[in-house]
């Protein structure tokens, strides 16, 4: 009998996934009626947010001579560790990234941090990062905006809101 690799690869996998179930089917329980097999075992845990105080973000504000509001900054922090705990590991340290490798030049004359998407796509291979950044949007931390003239680039705009009359925003060119 003669059979294509694709054939083979395919019979391999339909092998593999039905002995695996026969597996799990016929595993006995322990003590405590656990089977070793879980979904737990499957599915990420979830975070437990370590929350600071603002005093850390004081000299931050001071150094620009703007006043901040530590009750209404620590509820920002607290609205957005709650908004980032939403989401899978990888997608928050996907957050960091675009945080922590912004281009400084944008950063200048404003609290907007940028990142150009080529510099994005040259220094993080991921095949999902469009996943990711879909996530980030779902959970209202990121806006992706069609470009206004042609030739033009997207961009993502992050939106942390420290007070009513101000806000971080960190901008994702596309």
């Amino acid at each position: 009998m003669s059979l294509q690799i694709d054939a083979l690869a395919d019979l391999a996998r339909y092998v593999s996934s039905e002995t695996r179930r026969v597996r799990i089917e016929l595993e006995i329980s322990d003590e405590e009626g656990k089977f070793p097999t879980s979904i737990d075992n499957l599915v990420e845990a979830l975070p437990r947010p370590r929350l600071s105080d603002a005093a850390k973000m004081e000299p931050h504000f001071k150094t620009k001579n703007e006043a901040i509001d530590r009750n209404e900054m620590e509820k920002a922090i607290a609205e957005l560790s709650a908004k980032l705990a939403t989401l899978p590991r990888l997608t928050r340290k996907v957050f960091k990234f675009l945080v922590e490798r912004r281009d400084h030049w944008t950063t200048r004359h404003s609290d907007d941090f940028r990142i150009s998407d080529p510099k994005r796509r040259r220094i993080y291979y991921s095949d999902d990062i469009d996943g990711d950044l879909a996530l980030l949007s779902e959970a209202d931390l990121l806006n992706i905006n069609e470009p206004n003239n042609h030739g033009e680039a997207a961009t993502g705009a992050f939106v942390f809101r420290a007070r009513p009359t101000a806000s971080i925003s960190i901008s994702l060119t596309m």
